[in-house]
């Protein structure tokens, strides 16, 4: 299967001259090289081999472009949960990606799983990256700060310093908007494997109440032991083990 009008992302194309080089030495196994050799193996449809490769590369850094193409490879092996795990992750990192986007709302939409409902602040929050958000809020803040004290302290309260103040007090917001737009997103996790079992209690014996879709989201809830209680999409809740279910937060 593949996607319809499927784009090659710029990190698969490697230069010939890179892959000859790489066949041709015995380079370090450092995170670019492992890349560069995952994103050879997809291209030549060793799908189970570029899953180990980007898997090892994330070991050592994470990255939009290495989820979206641990995603794109996923996909390829019919592993739904995973690839809407990592595209999840891919969009976290860089949430103005439209291949991802895209991609993922592909996936969905063939396998049949809900599109998440978004409010207003969530939509907000996709503008720009997490930290992005964390730094214009502290910004904003810190800046209304000292535009509110300093100039008081000195008697020179102009109309410049009026319209900086209402700038700093504008980003200041617009991160808290932002941020609480991040809250519920960052608590969600997707269901990794089909008919993944909804448990009464955190018990391998507890019955189960209810089976969840590869690729569903859930709001993880609290934790214990080796379960996450969680809120589905369907409106139910239960608990389920740590290995069904992959945060898009770690």
């Amino acid at each position: 299967m593949k996607f319809p009008h499927f784009k090659t992302p710029a990190e698969l194309i490697v230069p010939v001259f890179i892959v000859f080089m790489l066949g041709a030495i015995e380079a370090p196994a450092t995170p670019e090289v492992l890349f560069l050799q995952a994103n050879e193996a997809y291209s030549r449809k060793e799908f189970t081999d570029a899953i180990e490769l980007y898997q090892q590369c994330l070991a050592e850094a994470q990255s939009g472009a290495l989820h979206y193409n641990l995603g794109n490879t996923y996909y390829q092996t019919n592993n739904i949960g995973p690839a809407v795990l990592h595209y999840e992750k891919a969009l976290a990192l860089r949430p103005n990606d439209p291949d991802a986007r895209a991609n993922l709302h592909f996936i969905r939409e063939f396998s049949q799983l809900p599109e998440p409902e978004t409010g207003l602040a969530h939509r907000w929050a996709q503008a720009l990256p997490l930290d992005i958000w964390c730094w214009l809020a502290a910004v904003g803040f810190w800046g209304s700060a000292a535009l509110l004290l300093l100039p008081r302290m000195f008697d020179s309260l102009n109309t410049f310093t009026r319209i900086l103040l209402f700038l700093s007090l504008l980003i200041m917001l617009s991160g808290i908007v932002a941020l609480y737009g991040y809250k519920d997103k960052i608590k969600q996790g997707v269901v990794l494997n089909s008919d993944t079992p909804l448990r009464v209690a955190p018990s391998d014996e507890s019955p189960p109440t209810a089976y969840m879709q590869a690729g569903e989201l859930a709001v993880i809830v609290k934790e214990r032991q080796d379960f996450f209680f969680v809120n589905t999409q369907t409106g139910k809740s239960g608990w389920v083990l740590h290995v069904e279910i992959g945060k898009i937060w770690d």
